[in-house]
Formats: C-alpha cells, sequence, structure tokens
C-alpha cells in the first residue's frame, strides 16, 4: 500500500539529506542526488536512495502513450510505499510509479485493473495511461492525474464543496461494486478547492468473481465500510440520495449491482 508524505526536494549538484523522521513500514528514505552525464543539463539523472532500491530518472524522461511521445521534465518525488516509489513532473498532471523488485507485477496488475475501471466507465479513479520496464526486474506505470493541493478527508474541503465530494464517494462506491471491484486501504485525495475526489493506489485492488465466496463477500464488506466511514455523519442524506441516484442510473443501463452485492451494501 502507498502511504504518501509529501517532500519538497530541491534539485542541487549534491546529495542532499531528507529529514530523520520521514520514515515508513517497508520503505526509508535516505538521499536524493543529481547525476550529470556532461555539462548539458539535460542529460542529468536525479537518483533517489532508497532501502528498497534505489530509483534513477532523467531529468527530462520520453515515453510513448499511444503511439504519441511524451516528454516528463523535472521529476520530484512525492510518495513511497510497499508497491514503489511516486514522482510527479514539472507542468504535468501525469505522475510515475516505479516498482521496487518483489513488487514489479503487482504494480503492473495496478495498471490492468485501473484500466479496466476506466473501460467500466467509473469515475473519480486515476487512471493508467501505460506501463513501462524501469529494468528487468523492475516496472514504471503513468498515472493520471496528480491533485497537488489534495486532502484526505471530506471536513477538510471548502465547505461550499463539501457536499461534492461526498456525491463523488458515493457514486464511485456503486459504480464499483456493479463492476465487482473492490480493494483494501481506500486512499482518496480531495481537492481542497474543487471537492473533486481522485481514489489512488489501487495495488490491493481486484476484480470478484461470481458467486462470491466467503472471503469475497468479507473482503466487499470491508471495502464498503471504508468507503461509507469517508462519509461525515451530517452529509448522510445526501450520500443515500446519490447513491440511489447512481443505482436506478445503472439499472436502467443493464449494469446493476448483483444481489449479493446489494445485500451487503444494505447491510452496511
Amino acid at each position: 500500500t502507498l502511504l504518501f508524505h509529501f517532500v519538497p526536494i530541491s534539485i542541487a549538484l549534491k546529495l542532499v539529506p531528507l529529514p530523520d523522521d520521514i520514515i515508513r513500514p517497508f520503505v526509508q528514505l535516505t538521499t536524493v542526488g543529481v547525476m550529470c552525464c556532461s555539462t548539458s543539463l539535460s542529460t542529468c539523472a536525479m537518483e533517489w536512495n532508497l532501502l528498497n532500491g534505489d530509483v534513477t530518472i532523467d531529468k527530462t524522461t520520453t515515453l510513448s502513450i499511444g503511439g504519441k511521445t511524451v516528454s516528463l521534465q523535472n521529476p520530484e518525488l512525492v510518495g513511497y510505499g510497499g508497491g514503489g516509489a511516486v514522482f510527479s513532473f514539472q507542468k504535468s498532471s501525469s505522475l510515475l510509479k516505479v516498482s521496487w523488485e518483489g513488487s514489479s507485477k503487482d504494480v503492473e496488475r495496478e495498471c490492468d485493473i485501473l484500466q479496466k475501471m476506466e473501460e467500466e466507465n467509473i469515475q473519480a479513479v486515476e487512471h493508467c495511461l501505460g506501463k513501462y520496464h524501469y529494468n528487468s526486474k523492475r516496472s514504471m506505470i503513468l498515472i493520471d492525474p496528480y491533485v497537488r493541493d489534495a486532502v484526505a478527508s471530506v471536513m477538510e474541503v471548502s465547505p461550499s464543496m463539501q457536499s461534492r465530494s461526498v456525491e463523488q464517494i458515493s457514486r464511485t462506491l456503486v459504480q464499483m461494486l456493479a463492476a465487482n471491484i473492490v480493494t483494501i486501504d481506500v486512499q482518496p485525495l480531495i481537492s481542497k478547492d474543487t471537492g473533486d475526489v481522485i481514489f489512488i493506489d489501487m495495488t490491493e485492488a481486484k476484480i470478484l468473481l461470481k458467486p462470491l465466496s466467503s472471503i469475497d463477500k468479507v473482503t466487499m464488506s470491508s471495502f464498503i465500510s471504508e468507503m461509507v466511514n469517508l462519509i461525515p455523519e451530517k452529509y448522510e442524506e445526501v450520500a443515500t440520495r446519490e447513491m440511489l441516484n447512481e443505482l436506478e442510473r445503472l439499472k436502467m443501463n443493464g449494469n446493476g449491482l448483483s444481489i449479493e452485492a446489494m445485500d451487503i451494501l444494505q447491510s452496511q
């Protein structure tokens, strides 16, 4: 699971030690530096020394997306965890997630799940734009969008936008259940200004098969509980109304919830 800790990192031609308290399970951040292969800064690479593996990214990174070439510049570490490290880029809404050697398949599967969710028109979830090789043992995925002013709680959002956040959370919950996709350790990023919600880090997400096993039912119940717990008590009526509206919309389109999923949702 990706545990986000936002760290400002200065781009300098030396190693820069980071604060001593930046410690998380699985990963400890140590140093970051710049390696220049020539006098031209365009050929420089940034290097992060992490407990689970070093990460080196060119200051100008070129990737292919749908046949088009995209140039990403000036990487900056924004989050790290058991699955890998995540980097933002200057003047870009995209993020690059680099796996560890032991999490390469998990990160690739996360991209597959995100692309499946996009096919199912599930809203308020980050998109995976592509999978790439970091080296022979590690993978990278490009995800979008990056919410720079994000908070994790609805109550931290501008009061006029809080109901908007609740509506989006409620719709996404119903849409994921309709697609039989669940996850654990739900992580929302909510824009403080607009109230827009983006759910990130789908490393633990999975598509449940019908009929649901006993374990699958427990997993779905836990997922619903996590999503419902994101909604402040004062907005329960807003959430209920939005869920009912989304259930009706999906039913009219022939994509309603299974009887099992509906029973678990109603029991919460």
